[in-house]
């Protein structure tokens, strides 16, 4: 009923990974970040999409803007963990010990 309320975009987004539509959540979750980028609430649903979509990268990126926002809310270091996890496990390695070779 509202469609630019940013509660109700995140409150979407986080339905629509549930539901596989991984490209709409993404969608939603940048759209409730137009007006404010530091929107955390936001942010965590980016990550949530971008990992869904296999972009560890990014979506590590967005969890630390979460967390260096928010330190509090322990799902974003959560999400650094398995985003860290993911990209390790593709490349074979620790991410940061390939960053430096």
């Amino acid at each position: 009923m509202s469609p630019s309320n940013k509660n109700a975009l995140v409150e979407r987004a986080a339905c629509y990974l549930k539901t596989g539509k991984n490209d709409l959540a993404l969608a939603d979750a940048e759209e409730s970040l137009k007006e404010n980028k530091e929107f955390t609430k936001g942010l965590y649903q980016k990550a949530e999409a971008l990992y869904a979509m296999g972009e560890f990268e990014l979506a590590l990126v967005f969890y630390h803007r979460g967390k260096k926002l928010r330190s509090d809310v322990k799902e974003f270091q959560l999400g650094i963990n398995k985003a860290q996890e993911a990209i390790d496990n593709c490349v074979g390695g620790t991410y940061i010990e390939i960053l430096f070779l």
